[in-house]
């Protein structure tokens, strides 16, 4: 009877696990499941599900496919009540654009449900977006134009679209017109004019920050537009060639100045007078072999001036311009006078114009109101001063004690701009006044504050001597709280982590014996920075003497506990300056490669950088010097679909050279751009169904299976 039962149970037996085989591989598992959870995330934040109508304890796998193509793996458990709430990492959704977040049961790989989510740009950083120049020169003949663009991103590169960006010069000479809004891309483009010689910095202001980055314009002479080409931004050292020319000695060894006489008693607006220039040397000698080329500015924009005057044999130094100065507006004025060819060369006389509605009589219902800057504390040194003004045709503008201008247009529609010239650290307080001073706006008080930590100090523990790879943990405070802090030690680099007040890391000592410096930067929280190249000294294998080495900044008391000491105490000698780090490709065409890296550190100060490379890893032929110590710089007339290679030494000021950067790759550009071949399945079988497969003859193999034989 037993025998008999068994025979009866066991085809019962294969029979139902040969269903259950069929049905997993069938799906009949649970009805359908649902999957829901955020829609839309900024960029860097966290993203959360979840997935319901599932089985208890059931195993999922989740993949995630992001916009550049790439996919993320994870996995997950159903609760008792066949729900799972999951989040996926910041880490994960750096980059803006469409997510698709794939849910499938691991009893059944072709029961799944998928979920979309887009992920936004997040905050305009001052640090990732740029302000770029296309043309870095240009002739100051009022109509050349020199062209830029700003690229704004949040923290992680992702272009922002449709934000305001204001853009201003750092001289009111200049005429800057650009784009409001950014596009799709990010982009505004722009264009700048002047007439006036000089060096222009541009900067960018967005929801109140100011990009970090501010490029320099050369506005060079324009009877010399034959002789100076416009370049681009990356100019292989014209622009600062160009620069150079503008303050060129050769012509500029007698005369120092220009000193302006003006008639005696207070000039009246509309009445014409005489004034005298005289060419005269550092003692105040005038100099009768000046044959220079000058212009006059003013600050009554409705003044009539001379126009440009050549000196020559016959004035020796020294000319009258007869009755011709003609002032339109009361208030206080200025006369400038530069020499064309030599803008360091100028002279300057104020003096006080009387006329109807001078200055005791204003409007009625005028009104000023001082927009920004807003009360706080600023980094830059320069700040955009923006208003409103309202039965006024100008503004006086003051810092405190200080006239910053005199007679600012009020446009058409009630906006004042005034870009201040370098501010100095400390208290600000800008008001502003009508013409006749009789209506003024509320005084803003800023701080300006540029300076760095003072004082940085570092500790080590366990103290050094270190045996070789050993971890040792570095922390660093400083003289007020800090922002971020880094150190590099050999050519790795290390981001510390604030904790408390300090800021830690855990490093690791080099793989062999011998004495090392490490280079930190801290950051207040302004951003202002402290650079010591030689922050610590630390020492691997013991010394043989048997000399206890300090862990601190140079050692004081010798006790090996890592005292905090102050900067000032550093090693001796002269040292290296560290490697570069983080070199990597920015952009690449058919015949140019732009390359970006971390700047490297040294107690001199870095000179400039050397950038080798070539088409073997192993011997780089060729290399490129930049004329300073940016950190940008591209290499060009290289061969169409070509694969180079790239790396980089920093030199400094002595001469000395740093250990070769990180090796970097990459291939131009083929001339004509070809889309690439399919890849298709070989056999056209998609690959999800061979589970399928394999689970359908495993059932088969349960229902049909080899029979023992019963003994």
């Amino acid at each position: 009877m037993v025998q008999f039962t068994r025979l009866m149970l066991k085809p019962i037996r294969n029979l139902f696990f040969g269903l259950m085989g069929i049905s997993i591989a069938l799906g009949v598992s649970a009805e359908n499941f649902y999957v829901s959870g955020n829609t839309e995330v900024s960029a860097g934040e966290i993203a959360t599900f979840t997935a319901s109508d599932l089985m208890a304890r059931e195993s999922l796998g989740l993949v995630l496919n992001r916009p550049d193509g790439t996919r993320i793996r994870l996995s997950g458990t159903t609760d008792d009540w066949g729900r799972y709430s999951g989040e996926i990492y910041g880490a994960h959704l750096k980059k803006a654009g469409d997510y698709r977040l794939t849910v499938t049961r691991d009893l059944n790989p072709s029961d799944l449900e998928v979920h979309t989510f887009k992920v936004l740009p997040g905050k305009v950083s001052p640090y990732k977006s740029e302000i770029e120049l296309v043309d870095a020169t240009a002739p100051a003949d009022g109509e050349t134009e020199t062209n830029f663009r700003v690229r704004l991103s949040d923290n992680f590169g992702n272009p922002i679209r449709g934000k305001s960006v204001q853009v201003f010069s750092s001289r009111n000479t200049d005429i800057v017109n650009h784009d409001l809004t950014t596009d799709a891309n990010g982009l505004i483009l722009g264009r700048t004019i002047s007439q006036a010689p000089g060096i222009s910095v541009l900067t960018a202001v967005v929801d109140g920050k100011v990009l970090f980055e501010k490029p320099e314009v050369v506005f060079y002479l324009a009877e010399n537009t034959h002789s100076m080409p416009s370049v681009g931004a990356d100019d292989g050292g014209l622009g600062k060639f160009l620069k150079a020319q503008l303050f060129d000695d050769t012509e500029s060894d007698a005369i120092a100045r220009f000193e302006l006489e003006k008639p005696p008693g207070v000039l009246k607006a509309g009445e014409t007078y005489s004034f005298t220039v005289r060419a005269v040397d550092i003692d105040g000698n005038v100099v009768p072999n000046y044959f220079g080329n000058i212009r006059f500015t003013s600050t009554d924009s409705k003044a009539v001036l001379p126009t440009d005057y050549k000196y020559d044999e016959q004035d020796q130094g020294i000319h009258q311009f007869s009755l011709a100065f003609t002032f339109n507006t009361p208030g206080r004025h200025s006369i400038t006078v530069v020499d064309l060819a030599d803008f360091r060369i100028t002279g300057e006389i104020e003096f006080q114009v009387e006329g109807e509605g001078d200055p005791n009589e204003g409007g009625d219902g005028p009104s000023i109101e001082i927009l920004t800057p807003t009360p706080g504390t600023y980094r830059s040194a320069r700040v955009s001063i923006t208003g409103k003004a309202v039965g006024v045709e100008t503004v006086r503008l003051v810092d405190g004690p200080t006239l910053l201008i005199d007679d600012l247009p009020v446009d058409e529609s009630g906006n004042f701009v005034y870009q201040t010239p370098a501010l100095a650290n400390g208290v600000h307080k800008f008001q502003a006044y009508d013409s006749a001073q009789t209506v003024n706006s509320e005084e803003v008080v800023i701080t300006i504050d540029r300076l760095p930590p003072r004082v940085m100090a570092v500790e080590l523990s366990p103290p050094p001597p270190y045996d070789p790879n050993q971890d040792f943990q570095l922390s660093i405070k400083a003289s007020e709280p800090l922002s971020r802090a880094t150190c590099v030690l050999e050519e790795v680099r290390y981001d510390l982590e604030a904790s408390g007040d300090k800021f830690v890391t855990t490093m690791q000592a080099p793989a062999q014996c011998g004495e090392y410096i490490i280079g930190c930067k801290v950051a207040d929280i302004l951003g202002n920075e402290l650079d010591e190249p030689n922050a610590a000294k630390i020492t691997v294998c013991k010394p043989e003497t048997g000399i206890e080495i300090d862990g601190g900044t140079g050692g004081a008391d010798g006790d090996g506990d890592g005292d905090l000491l102050p900067v000032d105490d550093k090693p001796t000698g002269p040292v290296r300056p560290t490697a570069v780090i983080n070199l990597h490709v920015k952009a690449i065409t058919e015949t140019r490669v732009t390359l970006q890296w971390d700047p490297s550190i040294d107690d001199k100060g870095i000179d400039h950088y050397r950038v080798e490379y070539g088409t073997n890893a192993v011997s780089l032929g060729s290399f490129d010097e930049t004329p300073d110590n940016r950190t940008r710089w591209y290499v060009d007339n290289l061969e169409p679909g070509t694969h180079y290679y790239f790396r980089v030494i920093a030199v400094d000021t002595e001469g000395l050279t740093s250990v070769p950067s990180n090796l970097v790759d990459a291939r131009t550009h083929d001339p004509i751009i070809r889309p690439s071949a399919d890849k298709l399945d070989p056999t056209g079988t998609p690959t999800n169904i061979w589970p399928i497969i394999l689970a359908v003859f495993g059932g088969m193999l349960l229902l049909f299976g080899f029979r023992r034989k019963e003994v």
